[in-house]
């Protein structure tokens, strides 16, 4: 059995969590607006970041050294975790993040924006690699049964909810519907 402690008292609610691919950070968005990186092997604060707009969707760069935060203005901003320095931003949406997943084998960042629409950048230049389109998923992001994951093989699943998934190919961009249930 193990002990428990508590990790931070927060002073404004919290909008967005993730873990570090290696396990050793922890990130917490707040409506503050800030982000607080955690080092959960020392259960302290490792820095905090100042933002402009409230942050809605966050995930870690593979190696720990890049935080991604998608923001309710539509862009996705990358910071230094070490410095919080930001490092650049693009904006591949009109409306809120609402999720992102990392393809860390092919240097793409999936994103879901209330506005509608899906897309699929290089996390590097925010070049647009793919683009879902706005009006299929607008009803199912506007009730925010929406998850985005990346396979270790690069294939972007968008779960809608409902026992319904698309599929995003990742080496040939080909999509295929899934009606089946899907587990994240």
């Amino acid at each position: 059995s193990g002990s428990t402690s508590e990790l931070v008292q927060f002073t404004s609610p919290v909008t967005s969590t993730c873990a570090s691919p290696d396990g050793q950070l922890c990130a917490f968005s707040t409506a503050a607006p800030q982000i607080i990186l955690w080092n959960l092997n020392e259960n302290r604060s490792v820095n905090v970041i100042e933002v402009d707009y409230q942050v809605s969707a966050i995930s870690f760069g593979t190696d720990n050294k890049e935080l991604f935060s998608g923001s309710i203005d539509g862009k996705i901003q990358v910071y230094k975790t070490e410095t919080g320095e930001l490092a650049r931003t693009f904006s591949p949406h009109e409306g809120k993040v609402l999720s992102l997943s990392l393809d860390h084998s092919g240097g793409h960042i999936a994103s879901a924006s209330m506005d509608g629409s899906v897309v699929v950048s290089n996390q590097y230049t925010g070049a647009r690699v793919y683009d879902f389109g706005i009006n299929v998923l607008h009803a199912t992001i506007q009730e925010g049964n929406l998850e985005l994951r990346f396979s270790p093989g690069g294939d972007l699943y968008i779960h809608l909810g409902h026992h319904q998934s698309y599929v995003l190919n990742g080496k040939d961009g080909r999509v295929t519907l899934e009606e089946k249930e899907k587990s994240f």
